[in-house]
């Protein structure tokens, strides 16, 4: 096999992604017990179920920052159960429609697993990987069954429920936008039902809510839990919330809108998916327009980079490389840092933040510039996987 082949074969960028996390997860140092995240919803519910403000409580390390309408859905439920039952459905669901991707499922999941933040995510028992992992593959579903209804509706509806708990998740409603034919009737939905849902629970839990939502300005500017964007940098050094998400969004709307330019010159027809990979650039970029990127946000836009490249139309030594040398590179630079330092005893300029930076920031960067490379080099291709 010479060198192109190897390149070319998903084995080799299976092998390379497994290989980074078992990097990743070997040079870190988990300081907390497994399930934190869990631990504190669990805290939270049974507080509420003793009649107690479970935004007020200590419970733990974190604070509860979940809206009331979480309590209120699992309060008649057994908890632990019920939690369970959510996550694995979520897991079942997603991996299922995700197997759609022509037999590539594997290569979405190490892009999941990639980095440490990845296991970090399986870690923390937080359902947002899950969630992140179910509206990708509802929304792959959508795009191959454009022409129905169903789909769309199910990624709709999705979305929906999981906006009204994250509401960042409501970028995901883009998606509803880019297929063919668009589903402007269900994207505006979406967005209506999510602004009615939110009024409902400021109006049926007054308390509960001003209580969460002094929990969440609490854990998110008092405590620091910033996120790891520009944002976080840029809003410690000015303290003008706008201007931390300006900076953020700044580039990778930058981003975005030269790859759209790039890809429609020449082209009078308003953008929409053509194909898998222009698919998961768009998923990349619902994930990181959120300013308060977290760890289990970015497993899940490192698996849509990798799909975005690695689905490209027309591929090439370079996007091969891509994929098997910089999109790693990328998300183990903290890795390489641990263990430089650890083990060698080479002290490098990098930290936790810059790594996020470059895996953030870099990773999109590279999905942009394959995206116009094989739209540049192959034209436009017919909505396949």
């Amino acid at each position: 096999m010479d060198l192109a082949a190897m390149l070319r074969s998903r084995w080799a960028i299976f092998t390379v992604l497994l290989v980074t996390g078992v990097l990743s997860v070997a040079s870190q140092n988990f300081a907390l017990k497994p399930f934190w995240d869990y631990q504190i919803y669990d805290a939270a519910m049974s507080c509420f179920h003793d009649g107690c403000n479970p935004y007020t409580a200590n419970l733990g390390r974190y604070r509860f920052v979940y809206p009331p309408v979480f309590l209120r859905v699992f309060a008649p439920f057994n908890f632990t159960v019920a939690y369970s039952l959510l996550i694995l459905s979520m897991l079942v669901i997603g991996l299922w429609r995700l197997s759609d991707v022509a037999g590539r499922a594997d290569v979405a999941i190490a892009g999941f697993l990639t980095s440490a933040t990845g296991v970090l995510s399986l870690l923390t028992g937080n359902l947002t990987l899950f969630a992140h992992l179910l509206v990708i593959g509802l929304s792959l579903h959508a795009f191959q069954r454009a022409e129905r209804w169903g789909p769309a509706l199910g990624l709709a509806a999705a979305v929906f429920v999981i906006s009204v708990i994250k509401p960042y998740f409501l970028a995901y409603a883009l998606i509803l936008l880019v297929l063919r034919p668009r589903r402007i009737a269900l994207f505006a939905a979406v967005i209506a039902g999510v602004a009615l849902a939110t009024a409902a629970q400021a109006f049926a839990d007054p308390e509960l809510w001003r209580s969460f939502k002094a929990s969440l300005i609490a854990q998110t500017f008092s405590r620091g839990d910033l996120g790891f964007t520009l944002f976080s940098p840029v809003y410690e050094k000015t303290g003008a919330l706008i201007v931390g998400v300006g900076a953020h969004l700044a580039v990778i709307g930058a981003l975005a809108l030269a790859t759209v330019a790039l890809l429609l010159r020449g082209e009078r027809r308003p953008w929409r998916a053509m194909n898998a990979s222009e698919l998961f650039y768009c998923l990349a970029l619902a994930i990181v327009l959120n300013p308060r990127l977290k760890e289990y946000d970015l497993s899940a836009l490192m698996a849509c980079v990798y799909l975005s490249v690695y689905l490209a139309p027309k591929r090439d030594v370079l996007t091969d490389l891509a994929l098997l040398v910089g999109l790693p590179l990328l998300t183990v630079a903290t890795t390489l840092d641990v263990l430089l330092a650890r083990h060698l005893g080479i002290d490098t300029p990098l930290s936790l933040a810059v790594s996020y930076f470059l895996a953030i920031y870099g990773g999109f960067a590279v999905a942009s510039w394959n995206l116009w490379r094989s739209h540049r080099s192959s034209g436009t291709e017919p909505a396949t996987v």
